[in-house]
């Protein structure tokens, strides 16, 4: 997913980046252990409130980007609603395809599961600086800068390869080389032709920035001065530190002591 940082004052924007990447594991790690879809629906909720309230992100903006996950989502649920093996109440019946409640709410718990995940990946990208959390993941995690560097020019690299196939595709359409692509084969030929112009662009800049790198000492020491301070708030801290407990609660509560879907306890008094 190409980086969609907004630059803004928000809470979230003043958060260390390292907070909101364990924020964004624990997310993923409470919607995919939690098998209820009234958990799923829970999460779901508070990662909108945080986007939308503590993070101003725009709702359009964030719809918008993840229009492929709700089409996936939607698809999600009609589909486990019918093939659902352990479905005993009729929802609806048309043909020989059988809707169940206990699918439909399977289903619902996968799309709301899909929704959650793609909800936060979109509202942790719109709110942090890439180069913030490269610094912070050097300085923080101790991450080795030059697998840090790496993960930074690629994320600087994905805007620039989608203007460049802007560009190309414009420079074409002057020189007339552009047409309306009019069948499969039409459409595969004008990809071919913009996907060998793009590679040869990108691979020129992949070598003037190798170039820049080694006429500037880039990997022949060890550690590397950073020009930013890393600085980590104290709310920021918190915030993740609530999310974290939130989820030893519910790890405590549905997963050792009564057990929970696929991860029930090994031992139970329901037998």
């Amino acid at each position: 997913m190409i980086f969609v940082y907004q630059p803004q004052p928000s809470f979230l924007q003043r958060m260390d980046a390292v907070s909101k990447l364990v924020w964004l594991i624990i997310v993923g790690v409470f919607v995919l252990m939690a098998q209820d879809w009234f958990i799923n629906a829970s999460v779901f909720a508070c990662v909108l409130a945080t986007g939308f309230w503590l993070g101003r992100v725009r709702p359009g903006m964030l719809f918008r980007r993840l229009i492929p996950l709700w089409f996936a989502a939607i698809w999600l649920f009609f589909l486990f609603s019918i093939v659902f093996p352990g479905g005993v109440h009729t929802l609806w019946r048309l043909g020989p395809l059988r809707a169940t409640t206990e699918g439909a709410f399977y289903g619902l718990t996968i799309a709301l599961r899909v929704a959650s995940l793609g909800s936060s990946s979109v509202i942790f990208a719109s709110t942090t600086d890439p180069r913030r959390l490269v610094n912070e993941l050097v300085e923080v995690v101790h991450l080795p800068y030059r697998f840090a560097f790496a993960f930074y020019a690629g994320l600087r690299f994905l805007p620039l390869l989608q203007t460049e196939v802007w560009t190309i595709a414009n420079a074409r359409a002057v020189r007339g080389q552009g047409r309306v692509a009019s069948g499969v084969l039409d459409r595969l030929d004008l990809l071919r032709g913009v996907t060998v112009t793009v590679l040869a662009r990108m691979i020129r800049r992949v070598q003037i920035t190798a170039v820049a790198m080694d006429s500037r000492g880039f990997g022949a020491y060890r550690t590397r001065t950073p020009i930013d301070d890393v600085v980590r708030p104290r709310l920021g801290v918190a915030f993740v530190s609530l999310w974290g407990l939130a989820l030893i609660a519910f790890i405590v509560l549905y997963v050792v002591l009564g057990g929970h879907g696929i991860l029930r306890a090994p031992i139970s008094g329901n037998h």
